[in-house]
């Protein structure tokens, strides 16, 4: 079983690539590094993909730097995969692999205009108009000096809940780090007069852009959003949700212990460990299961009542009993597994090996402190 997983990780490669295991590249194969991805060995990946020409070598590497939130340089890379003659199927087949990378490079550097300019090349009529929108402005400028701001929970079980407010309506928010762009109840958004951009995802999804958002004492202006439906939380049914877009733009801490958000200004230096984004909505960081063997761990705030989602895949794989998972310095004993709650796709997506999430029951108790720029991770 464990093969079959190895497989599977080395077609997605790391970010996805369409490239099979096996077919050689201008420089050599290029299975060394993809099989160093599925390890988890992200140094020794990069450093075999570093010196190739290949275009794939070059994809591989612009993944790897987003994986470590280094945007501006794999934009870098990625854009010349663009240009250069080739036959007309080839440079379709491309840009079908490299626009959604650069799109998701674009966004994350909050280059609105060149992601709007990439979406509208992937046929994506909605996310471009979003992105023009939020272009003509300056997108996430906020009143966020040196000083620290800090807002408590409003609820902190069974999910983390803040107030806030939107446009100037108050909102309840939970922070779900299993979310790219904050999400507003549709319902709430018609109340509050949001204008939306269109429907995408099947019907599931509305865009739209506020033109503030509030959390404490911080206001945010000009801030892309989703609109969806918003699901009961205990007692509560919160209008809105923060995502992990919102939250990158700051040093932020979840601080369980005293019930309290806290957010400073990027740019600082945290002691911890390293920390990775995958895709737009995922931080990993690596962890080991019975002491031995590698796996990356998302972080999932919104996981209500579970302390450790597992992938079923990668149970498959591994095999035996988990007696024992950790994640620096959290350790869990016999953990209880929930593989309902683990993202779907999120496993097989990355070309690395994601096997778990921590949920909300083995985050309680914990303070979590995330510096988005140089990627350290502080858990306490």
């Amino acid at each position: 079983m464990r093969i079959l997983v190895l497989a599977a990780l080395l077609i997605a490669g790391c970010g996805g690539s369409t490239r099979k295991a096996g077919t050689p590249t201008a420089a050599g194969s290029l299975d060394p590094a993809l099989e160093a991805c599925a390890r988890g060995d992200l140094d020794a990946a990069e450093a075999l993909a570093r010196d190739s020409r290949d275009l794939e070598a070059i994809h591989l590497r612009a993944r790897i730097l987003m994986l470590r939130n280094r945007n501006r340089e794999a934009i870098e890379l990625l854009t010349p995969l663009l240009q250069g003659k080739a036959k007309a199927y080839e440079q379709l087949e491309r840009q079908q692999r490299v626009l959604p990378d650069l799109a998701v490079a674009y966004v994350r550097q909050d280059d609105f205009f060149n992601a709007a300019k990439i979406y509208a090349l992937m046929g994506d009529s909605i996310l471009a108009r979003k992105y023009e929108t939020l272009a003509r402005s300056v997108a996430y400028s906020s009143n966020l000096g040196n000083e620290e701001l800090t807002v408590e929970f409003f609820s902190a079980d069974p999910l983390p809940i803040v107030a806030g407010t939107l446009n100037g309506h108050r909102i309840l928010f939970v922070i779900d780090t299993l979310l790219d762009e904050i999400v507003i109840d549709r319902d709430f958004a018609r109340r509050a007069g949001l204008a939306t951009l269109g429907v995408r995802g099947g019907g599931n999804v509305d865009e739209a852009t506020v033109q503030e958002v509030g959390v404490g004492r911080l206001t945010v202006k000009n801030v892309p959003v989703h609109l969806g439906q918003a699901v009961q939380v205990g007692s509560l049914r919160p209008d809105g949700a923060i995502g992990l877009q919102f939250l990158m733009h700051y040093d932020f801490t979840l601080d369980y212990r005293r019930s309290r958000l806290t957010l400073r200004k990027a740019g600082g230096t945290v002691p911890g460990v390293p920390v990775f984004f995958a895709g737009d909505r995922y931080l990993l960081l690596e962890g080991k299961v019975n002491g031995k063997d590698k796996t990356f761990v998302g972080l999932g705030t919104s996981l209500k009542g579970v302390t450790l989602a597992a992938s079923e895949y990668f149970q498959l794989g591994q095999g035996g009993e988990i007696l024992e998972f950790s994640a620096g310095p959290l350790k869990l004993v016999k953990p209880a597994l929930d593989a309902k709650s683990f993202p779907a796709g999120l496993d097989g997506s990355f070309g690395i090996p994601v096997g778990f999430v921590l949920g909300h029951a083995a985050l309680r108790g914990r303070v979590l402190r995330l510096e988005p720029r140089s990627m350290r991770l502080l858990i306490e």
